[in-house]
C-alpha cells in the first residue's frame, strides 16, 4: 500500500507550494502539510480484490487567523477531490473524494490545523 501512499503524497508535492511530508517537522517552519497513513478496509467483490482507504491530510499554520490554513486546504481539496489519480504498479485507483474538512486551533492560541480526510477505492491490476 506504500506505492498508493506515494501516488497521493507525488500529487500533494507537485501542486502545492508547502512542504509536505509524512511528519512534523523538527524546526518551527510553517507553514506546511502533512499527510498521515493509509487506513484500508477490504473492499472485495465476489470476482475482485479490492480495498477502500482514508487519508488525513492536515495543513499547519501559524498565520495570524484562519486565511493560510484555509487557502491550503482549497489547494488540497482541488488537488485531491475527484482527480484521476494515477494507478500505480500494481493497484488501480478508482476514485478519491473529500469525507470531511475542519480547522482548529491549538491551546498556544496561535497554531492552526486544517485537517481534511480523503476517502478512495483501488483494486488489485
Amino acid at each position: 500500500m506504500n506505492e498508493i501512499y506515494a501516488v497521493i503524497y507525488s500529487r500533494l508535492d507537485s501542486v502545492l507550494t508547502a512542504p509536505v511530508g509524512d511528519h512534523i517537522p523538527q524546526d518551527d517552519v510553517y507553514p506546511y502539510v502533512q499527510a498521515n497513513p493509509l487506513n484500508l478496509t477490504n473492499d472485495d467483490t465476489v470476482e475482485d480484490r479490492g480495498f477502500s482507504a482514508t487519508i488525513d491530510v492536515i495543513a499547519w499554520s501559524r498565520y495570524r487567523g484562519q486565511k493560510e490554513v484555509g487557502e491550503i486546504m482549497k489547494d488540497v481539496y482541488t488537488a485531491l477531490h475527484r482527480y484521476d489519480l494515477d494507478d500505480s504498479a500494481n493497484y488501480c485507483i478508482s476514485g478519491i473524494h473529500q469525507e470531511f474538512s475542519k480547522i482548529i486551533t491549538e491551546s498556544d492560541g496561535l497554531t492552526r490545523q486544517g485537517i481534511q480526510r480523503f476517502k478512495l477505492f483501488f483494486e488489485e491490476i
